[in-house]
């Protein structure tokens, strides 16, 4: 190792041990400052701090375990390595020694190679230690710097969805005026721009209020707005409110549903599920089947295997659409990722929707994964675990989340 830049305090009150020690770490290129008493060790320590400090214990005045409590009560001496040398060589001198904060104990008469491999092997320790932590701190800014970064870019994206979301409600709201014909007669043409105006309005008022929903769902708002649901009417609410768009894609919606209660939102399971159905009858070919099933999960609990409300329950959307590629199936459940970016203009969405399923169905303590193949179409899954009517779950940016509820 580089010994150019080390220093080393040597505190004896034996001058014939001082100078041995000194010359032996000259030798190795050590910087070496001496101390001849325990008073004047600490004074050298504090005004300038070594890398390591070679320690007697017997000294008048001030002894070796003294100076050592003394270093290691002070901020900027308080991680020096401190090598005992000292000729007590009971156990119980070496236990006080450590407890005091002592890194290692060299009995004398000492060998010389000992010496400098125990001092080597701590200064060793040392600059890992200090590497160590410079990169902890590297890595805490980073953390800091990206946590941040993400509360602004949360802040941005309600303010702008808030301050976009009522002048588009007022441009579309013109727009249907207009494309009725009360205020002039238009042209095909004029008709068909119109048409393209609204379409585009609409995508983009969902998308709003798709920022909107994720952003007050991941801050937890709502979560105290539950009752006793009966999941069943949940499911049939969301497969209704789907049979217009079903029909007008020539797919058949089957329903299998189970009288299973959960303490939920209904706002909440209903937009997971109108989100997962809505996505297999888009990319469902006509003629084809979008299924929407229910099922109690095995358990091992024998109080819950004969209380169908306290087992964990399982809802599966299953299609035969065209399936999700292997290396999308996580990432899909990210913010504005689309398994096919081609079809986004084609068959709308945001990108938004399965992120919006995750983050609600995590809040109720449950998980949901997909399962698909090219071609043999895709399974998405949730559960619903029974939770405690007191059941909630709290977040640290609580105040920013009583923000949004109040806009």
């Amino acid at each position: 190792m580089d010994t150019r830049n080390t220093t080393i305090l040597v505190v004896d009150d034996e001058p014939n041990n001082l100078r041995v020690l000194s010359t032996i770490l000259n030798k190795r290129g050590y910087k070496v400052q001496k101390a001849i008493c325990g008073n004047l060790a600490l004074k050298a320590a504090i005004a300038s701090p070594p890398d390591l400090i070679l320690l007697d214990i017997i000294m008048p005045k001030i002894n070796g375990y003294e100076v050592c409590k003394q270093l290691k009560s002070i901020d900027n001496t308080r991680e020096i390595p401190v090598i005992f040398l000292s000729a007590l060589d009971q156990t119980t001198d070496k236990v006080k020694a450590f407890e005091l904060g002592g890194v290692d104990y060299i009995t004398k008469p000492f060998q010389v190679e000992e010496v400098l491999a125990r001092i080597e092997n701590q200064l060793t320790i040392r600059n890992l230690q200090n590497k160590l932590q410079k990169q902890n701190d590297r890595l805490q800014r980073e953390i800091e710097a990206r946590k941040q970064a993400e509360h602004k870019k949360d802040e941005l994206i309600s303010i702008v969805s808030h301050e976009l979301r009522t002048p588009l409600a007022c441009i579309k709201t013109a727009l249907e005026l207009l494309s009725t014909g009360h205020y002039g007669v238009l042209e095909a043409k004029g008709h068909q721009f119109i048409d393209i105006a609204l379409t585009n309005s609409d995508r983009l008022l969902r998308l709003l209020n798709d920022l909107l929903d994720l952003e007050r769902i991941e801050a937890g708002i709502d979560l105290t707005s539950r009752e006793n649901c009966n999941i069943a009417d949940l499911m049939e609410q969301a497969a209704d409110s789907l049979q217009a768009m079903s029909e007008q894609a020539e797919v058949t919606l089957s329903l299998s549903t189970i009288p299973v209660k959960r303490y939920v939102n209904p706002d909440h399971i209903i937009q997971v599920l109108t989100n997962l159905l809505s996505n297999a009858i888009k990319f469902s070919t006509p003629g084809s089947t979008v299924w929407l099933t229910a099922e109690l999960l095995e358990t091992g609990d024998e109080e819950a295997g004969s209380n169908p409300q306290l087992q964990n329950l399982l809802i599966k959307v299953k299609d035969r659409g065209r399936g999700i590629p292997s290396d999308k199936l996580e990432s899909i459940f990210a913010r504005f990722e689309q398994v096919y970016p081609s079809d986004a203009h084609q068959k709308g969405g945001s990108g938004l929707g399965l992120a919006i399923c995750r983050s609600i169905i995590e809040q109720y303590g449950g998980k949901i994964w997909v399962e698909s193949s090219l071609g043999g179409g895709s399974t998405f899954y949730f559960t619903l675990p029974d939770l405690p009517a007191n059941y909630a779950v709290f977040y640290e940016e609580s105040e920013r989340a009583i923000d949004l509820a109040a806009r």
